[in-house]
């Protein structure tokens, strides 16, 4: 059934990924979006941008999402991306320690850069543990230790199966929407999504 638009309100938010380059960020984007998965991807360079809407009720958070390169030699461009973001996602590989040590650092950043931005923490490629194709690289225990520290929710993620993809950027959803109405969410409301238009910027 056809939604009433002229009764629809809207919120924008804008959303960051970061993480460690191969941490799996543009997998977790498209995954999201476009509900596909590639098993071979080049480089981001710089950033992509794209726009998905989801509702709450009659209103539409239209969330307007950054995947950043991750590798040293973009981080220096890096801030122009932060600017009046919302939310930030940070990525790291569960396999993969470094990029757990490297996850502090982008959270330090952004919140140097925007104090206000909500964080989000995502462990990705969680088939590769549940398929026993490697070990975990970071006990959860100490995930969940830091993101208290930093009043950060967690979640742990499979861009390949898409478990949990949806639930974050469903939580994330509806954070910022609290924070907008500066009220609890009513949980029961049912989210229903559709992709919206892509548009890249310095993409590979």
């Amino acid at each position: 059934m056809a939604r009433d638009s002229s009764s629809k309100k809207r919120v924008d938010a804008k959303i960051v990924i970061v993480g460690s380059s191969g941490a799996g960020k543009t997998a977790l984007m498209e995954r999201f979006v476009y509900s596909k998965f590639t098993q071979v991807r080049v480089q981001t360079i710089g950033a992509t941008y794209v726009s998905k809407e989801v509702f709450r009720g009659k209103e539409s958070i239209h969330l307007s999402i950054w995947d950043t390169a991750g590798t040293e030699r973009y981080r220096s461009m890096m801030k122009q991306y932060y600017r009046n973001a919302k939310g930030a996602i940070i990525c790291y590989d569960i396999t993969d320690k470094h990029s757990w040590d490297a996850l502090r650092s982008w959270a330090t950043e952004i919140r140097g850069n925007e104090p206000d931005c909500r964080l989000f923490i995502c462990g990705t490629k969680k088939d590769i543990v549940d398929e026993g194709y490697a070990p975990p690289g970071v006990h959860s225990d100490c995930v969940k230790f830091y993101a208290e520290g930093l009043q950060a929710p967690s979640i742990v993620s499979s861009s390949k199966t898409g478990e949990n993809v949806d639930a974050l950027f469903s939580m994330v959803a509806d954070e910022l929407w609290e924070e907008v109405h500066q009220k609890p969410l009513k949980k029961d409301v049912v989210s229903l999504d559709k992709p919206v238009r892509r548009n890249c910027c310095y993409s590979a």
